[in-house]
């Protein structure tokens, strides 16, 4: 993603430090398109997860004991506490530390504490909320959006470049966090804008 149109022109410095521009940045771009969140290695025994943070949300990525890989959002429905506070791990269910209602690897609520015999409750109308999810060569991405648009990981040609590396048996073995105080268009342009590469 260039930050200079062909005339040369860039964007402006509001776009960089507006709070609403960042919201909507947000909404438009990151809840709505997909997005790499972790590599199956990450996830590669039932019961192992990551959680990972975006666009203001937080996920959970899961491998259920079916062996397949859920995408949940980490937020009890009863109050919205986390019910996945740790950053990865292995477990069997994931547990609201609120009221302890506690929902199994696929999202499905299995224990809520105090709620036996309430009138109409029904534990199956309130699993965790899922979000779209595709295995691309090993990437697991993600689309918040309740609708989102088809997965294209937009390689075009190059999947026949790609494929040489095989991405798919890659492992993650080492893992390193940066928090940068920047926005993230100025992290980008300095990552892949060749105007840097000299």
């Amino acid at each position: 993603m260039a930050l200079a149109a062909q005339d040369g022109s860039t964007v402006n410095r509001h776009s960089f430090h507006d709070e609403s521009v960042f919201e909507q940045e947000r909404e438009r771009i990151f809840k709505k398109t997909w997005q790499f969140l972790a590599h199956e290695s990450e996830v590669a025994k039932p019961g192992d997860y990551v959680t990972r943070k975006l666009a203001g949300d937080e996920v959970i990525v899961a491998r259920g004991d079916d062996g397949i890989v859920r995408v949940l959002l980490n937020s009890c429905r009863h109050r919205g506490g986390k019910v996945c506070p740790a950053d990865w791990g292995n477990s069997k269910r994931f547990m609201c530390g609120y009221h302890g209602w506690t929902y199994d690897l696929d999202g499905k609520l299995i224990a809520t504490p105090n709620m036996l015999g309430t009138e109409g409750f029904d534990k199956e109308a309130f699993p965790l909320h899922p979000a779209a999810l595709q295995v691309w060569k090993g990437g697991i991405f993600v689309n918040l959006s309740p609708n989102p648009e088809p997965f294209d990981p937009g390689v075009g040609p190059l999947e026949g470049v790609i494929d040489r590396y095989n991405l798919a048996n890659l492992a993650v073995v080492e893992r390193r966090e940066y928090h940068l105080d920047a926005n993230w268009k100025i992290v980008n342009e300095n990552n892949i804008e060749c105007y840097h590469c000299p």
